[in-house]
């Protein structure tokens, strides 16, 4: 059973691989980000994917990532 100095000490250690991974991205030139395909806006994201795991971020069924967001959208139906 995980202790409160447990789960202190667990949310510390991802927040510096958070904070590690942003900073090594970051330090990238642009033209190796855009060789892996990253756009420096979404580094924040990448990194927080790669600590604490995917997070859902759309809760609503409306949304589609293929670009057809509008046809789903219920604001726009």
């Amino acid at each position: 059973m995980l202790t409160l100095i447990d789960t202190i000490r667990t949310a510390a250690l991802n927040w510096v691989a958070y904070r590690r991974t942003v900073a090594e991205l970051s330090a990238l030139p642009v033209d190796t980000l855009l060789d892996l395909d990253i756009y420096s806006g979404d580094i924040p994201a990448l990194a927080r994917d790669a600590v604490y795991g995917q997070v859902r971020r759309y809760s609503t069924p409306a949304y589609r990532t293929d670009g057809l967001r509008f046809l789903t959208n219920p604001i726009h139906a």
